[in-house]
C-alpha cells in the first residue's frame, strides 16, 4: 500500500469507483483484511531517516537499513517508551515480525528490502555530508543576535 492506494480508497466509499483505469486504480485500505498495519520513513526535515515497520494489537517492531531495530510491547508500554528490541524474552516475536515487515517490502518492491548503500542516519536528503549543521543563529533578526 502506497499513497497511491488513497484515492481508490476514498472512491470505494463512493459511488465513483468504476471510474478508474486498472492501471490508476491501486488498491483500497478498506479492502485489506489484515491485522497489521505497515509504514515507513524516508526523510524528516530534510534528512536521512529510513524506517519501516509494522504494527500488530500488541506489539510494534520498526527497522532501519543502518541495523537500527525497535521494538515495543504496546500492551505494557503503550507511550512506547522502552525498546525491547534486544530483550532475549521477545527475540522469537521480534523476528516475527521482521520476517512479516521485509515479506511486505519485497511485495511492494521497497528498494530498502534488497540492500545496497544507504546514507548515513542524519544525512541531508540532498548529500550533504551529517556534520553540516544549520546555522540558525543566521536566520536571527539582527536586533536580537548578541
Amino acid at each position: 500500500m502506497g499513497f497511491r492506494d488513497l484515492f481508490p480508497t476514498l472512491l470505494a466509499e463512493s459511488d465513483a469507483a468504476g471510474l478508474l483505469t486498472p492501471e490508476e486504480a491501486g488498491r483500497s485500505f478498506d479492502a485489506t483484511a489484515h491485522d497489521h498495519a505497515t509504514y515507513g520513513y524516508d526523510a524528516y526535515q530534510g534528512r536521512q531517516f529510513k524506517f519501516r515497520g509494522i504494527r500488530e494489537a500488541r506489539y510494534k517492531y520498526a527497522w532501519s537499513p543502518h541495523d537500527l531495530e525497535e521494538l515495543y510491547d504496546l500492551e505494557t508500554d503503550p507511550q512506547e517508551r522502552i525498546n525491547r528490541a534486544e530483550d532475549p524474552a521477545l527475540k522469537a516475536e521480534k523476528a516475527r515480525l521482521k520476517t512479516r515487515l521485509f515479506d511486505w517490502m519485497q511485495a511492494e518492491g521497497d528498494a530498502l528490502a534488497f540492500g545496497g548503500y544507504h546514507l548515513p542516519v542524519g544525512s541531508y536528503i540532498d548529500g550533504r555530508p551529517a556534520q553540516e549543521q544549520h546555522d540558525h543563529q543566521q536566520h536571527l533578526n539582527p536586533a536580537l543576535k548578541q
